[in-house]
């Protein structure tokens, strides 16, 4: 839960995959799905749909993650501008 924590600290604001992130830490999508799932219901993140267009796929849904405490976010990953 932690690798998942800081992986979404660092990408904060990003467009997201719950495959992407299973790849990239090496885990089972449901288990990612569910462990962000529990920060969002406590408060840590705040997930939004993200709809785009494309002329191949049509309409698409995605979603991007927010970091609702921008202290701890910072704690996490530094200041970025330094």
């Amino acid at each position: 839960m932690e690798s998942i924590f800081r992986f979404v600290a660092k990408n904060n604001s990003q467009r997201m995959s719950y495959y992407k992130i299973s790849n990239y830490l090496d885990a089972d999508k449901e288990t990612i799905k569910q462990y962000i799932y529990y920060l969002s219901q406590s408060l840590l993140v705040h997930i939004i749909n993200y709809y785009t267009k494309s002329k191949m796929i049509g309409e698409r849904k995605e979603k991007k993650i927010y970091f609702c405490d921008i202290g701890l976010l910072q704690a996490l990953v530094g200041r970025q501008d330094e």
